[in-house]
């Protein structure tokens, strides 16, 4: 996981290894950044889907809360909108995974 984060392993210690990688996926939580952690090229999602389908996550936090803005403060009714920011939030989430 430290890998995949960016994380340096090589001649550290396990306690400060796991702050680190606290903090690379507390940054991905609320992150303002171009994309999550888990989906720069060679991480977790092939390459190619994701941006070609335009649902590329910009935060966990954030795809969450705009999916709920959406959904129960009824600001968008546009199916083909809702499901993309579904997938979107799916991906921040988790739904990445290999």
């Amino acid at each position: 996981m430290a890998t995949e984060l960016g994380v340096a392993v090589d001649g550290r210690d396990k306690r400060a290894i796991a702050h680190d990688v606290a903090e690379a996926m507390l940054d991905d939580f609320g992150t303002r950044k171009d994309m999550l952690s888990m989906l720069r090229p060679g991480a977790r999602v092939p390459p190619g889907p994701v941006e070609e389908a335009g649902v590329t996550p910009r935060g966990i936090d954030r795809e969450n809360v705009e999916m709920l803005h959406r959904t129960h403060m009824g600001v968008d009714n546009d199916y083909v909108n809702t499901l993309l920011h579904g997938l979107r939030t799916s991906l921040s989430t988790g739904g990445a995974a290999r």
